[in-house]
């Protein structure tokens, strides 16, 4: 995922609103068994990852939450951490 870095560096609120948009995703979603939140969950990952693509920020924010899914025990990997909100 190649990112644009000509475009303004995203506010302090931006990128919290970001991070808040990644934390409350369903990153499982593809594991549906329902149309409806399969369609939703594609809807909003499409959306956050063309936001994403906007800043490396952005898409610092979005790799930390990605990374943070899908690690761990069920995917027999070690953990990666859970992100933290921009300060």
């Amino acid at each position: 995922m190649s990112t644009n870095t000509n475009s303004p560096e995203p506010t302090l609120e931006e990128r919290q609103e970001f991070f808040k948009q990644c934390q409350s995703h369903d990153w499982y979603y593809q594991y549906s068994d329902d149309g409806r939140v399969y369609d939703r969950g594609r809807e909003t990952s499409h959306r956050l990852q063309s936001k994403a693509k906007t800043h490396p920020a952005l898409m610092e924010i979005y790799k930390s939450w990605s990374n943070y899914k899908f690690t761990g025990k069920s995917f027999g990997t070690e953990q990666s951490p859970e992100p933290v909100i921009p300060e």
